[in-house]
């Protein structure tokens, strides 16, 4: 269940993070059905760098479909979810986890992403149409890759659409982005201090093996580098409202 400071948390950022969610066990087997497909798909070994990809490996959802990933189901993740949406309120995937994986690029220096910015959003019916769940796989530390995401966001977004009634993920992106400059300033490259916009900050998913995070669904983010030494895995699922 979530915690009164949690749900405040989730309500103000759009975002909230769920310590040891998943059960140990339970994440060390899908950490380990994820790394035996690697190396059997893709001749990839998680004991030999050298045979790590650069980037983001695609074409991952054979995992999905094998229900490696079922377990990210967790009675705390649906207890969460139960506590958002109300029991019965939320529909269940027909598969669970759909997994993100970004190999190390050490030698890049980390920099906030400036295209890929995105919402996953179902239409204007609702201030909380569903949710994104993530859960890791492994730790992710700082600049490891997490998923980058724009902190209190979604109540920009919110507010939009309930000024124009536009909520088509194009069209709301660039309003944001001619009425906040910083927007526009981020996702052109230019610098933007982590705390750029009223309530809103730049921030990376980071967490350890077994934590889940909630993001409200018209929170932007995008996809981040990976400038550690480790592969970032986690795994990600969105929920619909019923």
């Amino acid at each position: 269940m979530l915690t009164l400071s949690q749900r405040e948390e989730f309500e103000r950022h759009g975002v909230v993070r769920l310590p040891g969610a998943v059960p140990g066990e339970s994440v060390a087997a899908m950490h380990d059905g994820f790394w035996k497909f690697l190396s059997a798909e893709r001749g990839i070994d998680p004991h030999r760098p050298e045979t790590w990809p650069p980037g983001t490996p695609r074409r991952l959802q054979a995992l999905r479909r094998s229900g490696t990933f079922a377990a990210m189901a967790s009675d705390d993740v649906r207890a969460a979810l139960d506590d958002l949406f109300g029991a019965g309120g939320w529909q269940p995937p027909d598969r669970w986890g759909l997994p993100l994986l970004t190999f190390p690029d050490p030698d890049t220096r980390w920099s906030a992403p400036t295209a890929g910015w995105h919402l996953d959003s179902f239409g204007p019916d609702h201030d909380l149409p569903g949710v994104t769940v993530f859960v890791f796989l492994a730790p992710v530390a700082e600049h490891g890759g997490g998923t980058a995401v724009l902190t209190g966001s979604h109540r920009l977004v919110n507010g939009h659409i309930a000024a124009t009634g536009t909520w088509r993920p194009a069209d709301v992106r660039t309003a944001l982005a001619d009425a906040h400059p910083w927007l526009r300033d981020l996702w052109a490259g230019r610098p933007v201090a982590a705390d750029a916009g009223p309530g809103v900050a730049l921030r990376e998913l980071t967490g350890d093996a077994g934590d889940a995070v909630l993001m409200h669904p018209r929170t932007l983010h995008a996809a981040a580098p990976n400038t550690a030494t480790r592969p970032r895995m986690m795994l990600v699922e969105i929920i619909r409202r019923a």
